[in-house]
């Protein structure tokens, strides 16, 4: 079932008796439980079936109860599956949603029951600004969009850094949800990559040895950055050596986007380039040979290669 049916049914109070929730918006999933109204959470199935009429879900002066079940597979692979859906199906009142965490889309029960099933996966950037928007936070688009790409566009952060938000506004903190409320009220974590520092060892920036360490303490293997590092640099060798002449990309094979990266981010001389090939296949070497350990072979090759610049 695509959400666009989900929503129709709430919509029209058309509410079928069974849904299975899947995905991982979390978030966004318990926002729709909401709407179908005030629901009681049950460890199992089981013990929704056992008191299952023709009237309904534990009938109760004519009301409609909503019971909702997390991850309880024995349920979905129960061979009376067929029979029990069946049987929720009769009932004139109530609902029963399945939620499950990790749902195997290749599994017989989901192929099956497919019908019941509302996948809530990731949301796109523009789906989730729509789905903040009656919270009236401004009506600057662009500081929206800063907004959900600094929450990693996760639906339950987002909604998380809003009641924050909020808070600290009813406190006297913040005026107005703009980009500097937001830079000062989530503190921007930049992750390093192994891609930066290649290329603030081609710029030459010292800064690298900061980043070196950051991913050593990440587990980053050793020997794969050296790889990488000597890609680079080789490449960078190439597109050096043809600068100024016609044809470069097609003289380096490299495409356009990279060979005008590598001159404008380049401050390596030609042989200190040529001199950090030797300095990575002599560390390189150390580490295969146990000479060095991996982490401070890497180290020593960075420092003798910025330090020879």
């Amino acid at each position: 079932m695509e959400l666009v049916e989900l929503n129709k049914q709430l919509r029209t109070n058309s509410i079928g008796n069974f849904y299975i929730f899947v995905g991982d918006e979390i978030g966004l999933q318990n926002v729709y439980l909401k709407q179908f109204g005030e629901y009681k959470r049950v460890d199992t199935v089981s013990e929704i079936l056992s008191k299952l009429t023709a009237k309904g879900f534990g009938f109760n002066k004519g009301a409609k109860e909503v019971y909702v079940v997390r991850d309880d597979l024995d349920f979905l692979t129960n061979k009376h599956l067929e029979e029990n859906i069946k049987q929720l199906e009769k009932a004139k009142l109530g609902t029963l949603i399945v939620q499950i965490t990790n749902a195997n889309k290749k599994s017989v029960w989901y192929k099956t029951w497919n019908y019941y099933v509302v996948e809530f996966n990731k949301l796109t950037p523009t789906q989730l600004i729509h789905q903040i928007q009656h919270y009236n936070l401004t009506t600057n688009k662009k500081t929206l969009e800063y907004f959900v790409d600094a929450c990693n566009n996760d639906y339950t952060i987002i909604m998380n850094e809003i009641d924050k938000y909020k808070r600290l506004k009813e406190a006297g903190v913040y005026k107005e949800f703009t980009i500097d409320t937001l830079i000062d009220m989530m503190p921007v974590k930049y992750n390093y990559t192994v891609f930066d520092l290649v290329d603030m060892i081609l710029s030459n920036d010292f800064r690298a040895i900061d980043v070196m360490n950051y991913l050593l303490s990440q587990n980053q293997n050793p020997l794969g950055i050296l790889s990488l590092l000597y890609q680079n640099i080789s490449k960078a060798i190439l597109v050096v050596g043809h600068k100024g002449q016609q044809g470069i990309t097609e003289k380096t094979g490299l495409p356009y986007w990279q060979v005008k990266k590598i001159l404008n981010n380049t401050r390596v001389s030609p042989s200190g380039l040529l001199a950090s090939l030797r300095f990575i296949q002599q560390y390189d070497t150390g580490i295969k040979t146990g000479k060095y350990s991996p982490e401070i072979g890497l180290q020593c090759c960075i420092l003798n290669i910025l330090y020879s610049n």
